[in-house]
């Protein structure tokens, strides 16, 4: 990848988060004059899941759900999915697990399909980190989102889940 291109691809991601802290700061704001709103909370955590610090966003989904007043329609599914995010973020594979299975059973349609999709997916993960036991190594992967070729170290089978979660393997 040329220079210019990463550069282009840095002031991208600079910016980003610049704009995602913007949003934080502001709803974060709303939220002072607002603070029993549980959508103001989950939006919080929705925006921390987007800026990748997935404890703030746990905490934000917590309140949330708290404050829900209807533990059984489609916002909490939302909030929950986004607490399955941040689960998966700090490598919590079953607790994130369990977070989509809630949302996937509050949930119809298209949304629902992607949800009991991602669920199958983290559970084939999770069988086949089992299979392989890859930990105490490195293990090379495609950032999917950046593009560029990262390594991790996989401290235990939870992260191994996270990383394949998160990641696609390499072939270069």
């Amino acid at each position: 990848m040329n220079e210019s291109i990463k550069k282009a691809d840095k002031n991208a991601s600079s910016y980003y988060i610049d704009q995602m802290k913007e949003i934080h700061k502001k709803i974060q704001d709303t939220t002072l004059n607002d603070p029993y709103n549980p959508q103001l909370w989950a939006t919080l955590g929705r925006v921390k899941n987007e800026m990748k610090d997935f404890a703030d966003a746990i905490k934000y989904c917590k309140r949330a759900l708290e404050l829900s007043t209807n533990k059984e329609d489609f916002a909490t599914a939302i909030i929950h999915f986004n607490y399955g995010i941040a689960l998966m973020g700090i490598a919590s594979v079953d607790s994130a697990i369990d977070h989509f299975k809630i949302a996937a059973n509050l949930s119809k349609g298209t949304f629902k399909q992607m949800v009991e999709s991602e669920i199958k997916k983290l559970e084939t993960q999770k069988a086949t980190a089992l299979k392989m036991g890859r930990t105490g190594e490195f293990i090379t992967y495609r950032n999917n989102v950046t593009g560029s070729i990262e390594k991790h170290y996989i401290e235990d089978l939870q992260d191994f889940v996270s990383v394949l979660a998160f990641f696609k393997p390499s072939y270069r």
